[in-house]
């Protein structure tokens, strides 16, 4: 796992219209503007030049167009269109129409454009809005047909390319509770392609990888999990085993160069020139993902002249090629910090990458270089260097292993972590060892590991260092991923999970953050059919000793088929009617009965209407406010839009709590101008992105300043995470559960700010 795998990398190139500025002759020194060159007028002819009318108008267009929160280099292209299709951009955008998409969509005329504009008058807005516009009418209309009966956008593509008798076979599949991913791949296949690809499925393949695995020979797709079984990631197993035999005989030296997966293709298939400087290149420590576009570069085959000018003034290739594909305003604003940070410059010359975390007025708050050390043995060594716009700096080293383990540290802060991860990139084992701030003498150890017991739960010993010592006074044994062998029965136990003789799960933990304690309980209990008859959930926070926040909530699930769901006191009775799909909720003075027939999606009544049936009442009714349709679809698909009254989800209840948080800050959207929420949620969110080493930082990324780094909104998914750390232990989602644990031990505070906002905290009836 890369530890900046969520990072992404800009692949635009500078249009050109603003030319960057290069840099002087030593890469520790400031910015400044170079001089010209002196190019003989009769060397190169200049295109024609624009009149200032028009640079102006280019100018001023750009400049809106950002104001609108388009990005540089889009709304630089944009600018330049002509009049008829800047004003249908215009359009698009205010319509919430993704900037990626205008290229395309406003060259669309006639009856394509006024699809498009249906579609987005539908609120369907997808990156392949496009594709949809331009179908001819009979596959339009099922694009319509498909939305309105409950099919996420993300599947309509796959349903609308099958036949009517696959349509109907996926819908089936679909009423018995499988995914219309899942679905909709199942229903192409044989009867012995289908077992194939279940059998896949069940090895945690992707649905879309399976698929496709099991369309091929067998003698192919062995060779396909062959190279999964060596370590090669599902994403690129399918490209790498397609390569003709003289490239494959490279395959086995880049794998043991360890030069990353996502790379093996590429440099398989390079001349034999482009593939010996590639892997010269990637020995003297060049970014491999940046390394083909460097090499073009270099040989004259691909124009980038302001790369030459940072290498001429020291710059290292990977760090000159990532600096030339920014803007101009990205630039200046790199400029800036590097004046702040002088120690910056000390980089330029290694071959660092380069990220920049920008905010939502677009001035950038953080840079983060990072490089990395391929070791022949498989060990990734990556150096992390922050700086911000305060002049605060840290560095972070990790070490990542083949084994799935890694050891992080964070230079000038107290902490090591060392873990061990699973296939889903989360964490199994984490030793934190705890040391002086002053002489980094170790001072004790907090050993956390996984719960077999209860699905994304974590227990978690804290051991004093005097634990180690013998009678001699050496420190017995290791602080590593063996501790619990030196210090049998020893420690202090901060959290664990006892599985009682009847069935029941007890999960209890009280962890301690400075001055903050975090008392949490929860039980639970299962019939044989593996559904939630029982479970109770108990969570305190403490300041010293002012209570920030207690909750209590219990779940029966009674014979008859009805629940009593008991919250901070409040006690609801929830009833089901299967026909109907009525919910009715009561809390003995007021009752209120919920129609959810209307709002299921045709094509997953039953799985949904299941669903239902496990939620507590507070979810639901907040739900019932807030939908108009619910639709069933993968959990990684999952999204919930107030404004069009859409719920898309999984079966993994939590991500439906987390979606639910989403609705409930959609009913209050003052709750992101709370002052005392942001300030909590700004300082504890500081400390942790500047005590816990970078690779720790990614799993509560999605939820920090830095969360543009993979597509989200920070705070908002913080507060929508809340809503499910408020209601359950945890989440029990294979490639989600640490970073419950992450925030719960790291946020006390801004978790009890949440709650209040939530109304977690609320005695009164929801009825009333």
């Amino acid at each position: 796992m890369r530890i900046i795998s969520n990072i992404p990398v800009k692949t635009s190139f500078s249009s050109g219209q603003y030319k960057l500025n290069p840099l002087n002759n030593h890469p520790s020194d400031s910015f400044t503007s170079s001089t010209n060159q002196g190019t003989n007028e009769n060397e190169k002819k200049e295109p024609k030049a624009k009149s200032k009318l028009q640079i102006l108008k280019s100018f001023f267009r750009t400049k809106r167009l950002e104001h609108l929160g388009v990005s540089g280099y889009i709304a630089q292209n944009i600018a330049q269109y002509n009049d008829e299709r800047y004003k249908k951009s215009l359009e698009l955008l205010k319509s919430g129409v993704y900037e990626e998409c205008i290229h395309d969509v406003s060259l669309l005329e006639g009856k394509r454009y006024e699809q498009a504009l249906d579609l987005v008058g539908q609120n369907i807005l997808t990156e392949k809005l496009h594709d949809l516009a331009n179908l001819e009418e009979d596959d339009y209309k099922k694009v319509i047909e498909f939305k309105n009966n409950g099919l996420t956008i993300e599947n309509i593509n796959l349903f609308i390319k099958l036949s009517s008798s696959e349509r109907e076979k996926a819908f089936q599949l679909m009423q018995k509770g499988l995914t219309p991913k899942t679905a909709a791949y199942l229903a192409k296949l044989n009867q012995n392609e289908q077992d194939c690809m279940q059998q896949l499925m069940s090895q945690n393949f992707c649905a879309e990888i399976a698929f496709r695995l099991a369309k091929m020979s067998p003698e192919q797709r062995e060779k396909c999990i062959n190279l999964h079984n060596k370590g090669i990631s599902e994403d690129e197993i399918i490209g790498i085993s397609e390569l003709d035999e003289d490239n494959s005989l490279r395959l086995d030296e880049l794998i043991a160069m360890n030069i990353g997966d996502e790379n093996i293709k590429e440099f398989a298939m390079f001349t034999e020139d482009k593939y010996s400087k590639a892997i010269q290149l990637f020995k003297e420590g060049v970014l491999p993902e940046y390394i083909s576009d460097i090499i073009d570069i270099e040989n004259g085959e691909l124009e980038r002249p302001e790369y030459f000018e940072y290498r001429e003034n020291g710059f290292s290739r990977s760090l000159a090629f990532s600096l030339s594909l920014l803007d101009n305003h990205e630039l200046q604003e790199f400029k800036k910090l590097a004046k702040l940070n002088p120690k910056m410059r000390e980089l330029y010359s290694e071959e660092y990458d380069v990220n920049l975390i920008k905010k939502q007025d677009s001035r950038i708050s953080e840079v983060i270089f990072s490089k990395e050390i391929r070791c022949d043995n498989g060990t990734q060594i990556t150096f992390v260097k922050t700086f911000d716009e305060d002049g605060n700096s840290t560095v972070s080293r990790t070490e990542e292993y083949k084994n799935h383990s890694t050891s992080s540290i964070l230079k000038g802060q107290s902490d090591v972590f060392r873990l061990k991860y699973d296939k889903f990139g989360e964490i199994r084992e984490m030793s934190q060892i705890i040391q002086d701030s002053k002489n980094h003498s170790v001072t004790g150890v907090i050993h956390t590991k996984a719960s077999e017991k209860l699905k994304g739960a974590f227990e978690s010993t804290y051991y004093d260092i005097n634990d180690f010592k013998t009678d001699n006074g050496s420190i017995e044994g290791s602080v590593d991923f063996d501790i619990e062998d030196s210090v049998k029965n020893k420690g202090t136990t901060l959290s664990k999970v006892i599985e009682m003789p009847d069935g029941t799960i007890l999960y209890e933990e009280n962890f301690k953050t400075e001055n903050v304690l975090t008392n949490r309980n929860y039980q639970e209990k299962k019939d044989d059919n593996g559904n939630v008859i029982y479970s109770s959930y108990s969570y305190k926070i403490l300041d010293k000793n002012d209570v920030l926040m207690d909750i209590k909530r219990e779940y029966i699930r009674n014979a008859d088929g009805s629940v009593v769901n008991k919250i901070n006191g409040v006690e609801y009775t929830l009833k089901y009617d299967d026909e109907t799909k009525e919910v009715t909720i009561s809390d003995g003075n007021t009752e209120k009965v919920i129609d959810f027939k209307s709002k299921i999606s045709k094509y997953s009544t039953d799985v949904i209407w299941n669903l239902i049936k496990n939620l507590h009442a507070d979810t639901l009714y907040t739900l019932s406010n807030n939908i108009e349709q619910w639709a069933f679809c993968d959990d990684e698909d999952a999204v919930a839009d107030g404004y069009a009254g859409i719920l898309n989800s999984g079966s993994n209840l939590n991500v439906i709590m987390h979606e639910t948080g989403h609705f409930k800050s959609y009913e209050n959207e003052k709750i992101f101008s709370n002052k005392e929420f942001l300030d909590t949620y700004t300082e504890e969110m500081n400390k942790f992105l500047n005590t816990v080493p970078f690779n720790e930082q990614e799993f509560v990324q999605y939820f920090s300043p830095r969360a543009d780094l993979n597509g989200s909104t920070g705070i908002s998914e913080f507060f929508a995470e809340s809503n499910i750390i408020l209601s359950n232990y945890g989440t029990a989602h294979n490639k989600l559960n640490t970073r419950s644990q992450f925030l719960v031990r790291n946020f006390p505070r801004t978790i009890a700010k949440a709650a209040e906002l939530l109304e977690k905290t609320s005695k009164e009836s929801i009825l009333t």
